[in-house]
Order: structure tokens, then C-alpha cells, then sequence
């Protein structure tokens, strides 16, 4: 069986979450951004900051690499 969620990315702040989260053995995460730019995501998204969320995906995949996770 597959496991698929979604989020909107503001979660992964800190190295302990993410490590959590590619540890569950999620096999696919679907991020929306809701925009390009903080312009733009600021008209769907009150009080999020893009370029947070953006470092938080960076996080992601960096712990990603770290765990060797096979997913992609």
C-alpha cells in the first residue's frame, strides 16, 4: 500500500521533524505552495512567509539525504 499525504510545507522547521517525517515511511508528500512568491502566497496563505517554507523544504531534502531515504 502506498502512503501519500499533502501538506502546505510550513512544518518542517526544525532537523527533529523532518527526521521524523522520513522515518515514518512516507512513500509520497505532495507540497503546495500556493504561489511562487511571497506576493502571491500572501493572497491565500495569511501570515506565511515563502522563504521560510522554502528553507524548510531545503531542510527536507537535506535530512532526506542524510537518512539515505529511498524515496525521491
Amino acid at each position: 500500500m502506498d502512503v501519500i499525504t499533502s501538506t502546505n510545507g510550513h512544518f518542517f522547521k526544525s532537523e527533529e521533524f523532518c527526521s521524523e517525517v522520513v522515518k515514518s515511511g512516507l512513500q509520497h508528500l505532495i507540497i503546495c505552495l500556493d504561489g511562487a512568491d511571497q506576493e502571491t502566497i500572501s493572497k491565500y496563505r495569511k501570515n506565511a512567509k515563502f522563504e521560510d517554507i522554502v528553507n524548510g523544504l531545503r531542510l527536507l531534502n537535506m535530512t532526506k539525504k542524510r537518512l539515505n531515504s529511498k524515496y525521491k
